[in-house]
């Protein structure tokens, strides 16, 4: 019986060891990773970040919101608008035109 226990222990022995190098392995494995993806991504991220023009354009003067809700109401199939115009301007001009529909 004490030769069972004996070659138990050995087996039990070697699969410490094994577990034990692949352990450290996987340890260092993991110390050496570096996320190639993650570095780029930021890397490139800071670049598009920076800032390429020293002033920003000043805002466009208000538009006649009723001039161009007619504009848009007329039977053309295109229409320009009557100057450059805030993109929130825009939206509330849209949602004002589609809550109007909606009415009918």
């Amino acid at each position: 019986m004490s030769s069972l226990s004996t070659s138990k222990k050995n087996a039990d022995s070697c699969t410490t060891d094994s577990s034990n190098s692949t352990s450290s392995q996987l340890s260092s494995a993991t110390r050496d990773f570096q996320n190639y993806g993650l570095s780029m991504w930021k890397e490139s991220r800071k670049k598009w970040r920076a800032q390429t023009v020293s002033s920003r354009p000043s805002p466009p003067p208000p538009v006649n919101g009723d001039e161009v809700i007619l504009g848009l109401s007329q039977i053309q199939r295109t229409y320009e608008l009557p100057g450059r115009m805030r993109l929130s301007a825009a939206v509330e001009l849209l949602v004002e035109i589609w809550e109007c529909d909606r009415d009918y």
